[in-house]
């Protein structure tokens, strides 16, 4: 399906989901912020036997249009997703360094904190 910007706010918002260009930038990015996310990432111990795993897990996806932070705009994530990974990452309810790969990946795809 083709969209049509025009200068408006239904333009703007045919933009915001449909635009190929934007897309493409979306995913260079997203593609990016996971090089620095895997290049950060926990290996884990010599003697882990999912040694590596969360490193290897990570994705770029595609959430699709209308999935932006108020549904009205194309997104996409990076996701590490493997078993162990939650209690790997956030060990307690406050920061830990673990989640230091997830934080660097932010301001390549441009935001600017957390």
């Amino acid at each position: 399906m083709g969209w049509k910007y025009t200068e408006d706010h239904r333009g703007t918002g045919n933009y915001l989901n449909h635009s190929p260009e934007l897309k493409a930038e979306l995913l260079r990015r997203a593609h990016m912020g996971l090089a620095v996310a895997t290049s950060l990432a926990k290996i884990g111990r010599a003697n882990d036997p999912h040694r590596g795993a969360l490193k290897a897990s990570g994705r770029v996806v595609d959430d699709g249009p209308n999935r932006g932070f108020h549904r009205d705009r194309m997104q996409v994530s990076i996701v590490f997703e493997v078993p162990h990974a939650v209690p790997a990452t956030f060990r307690n309810k406050y920061h830990s360094p673990a989640v230091e790969y997830l934080i660097a990946a932010l301001p390549i795809m441009g935001k600017r904190g957390h």
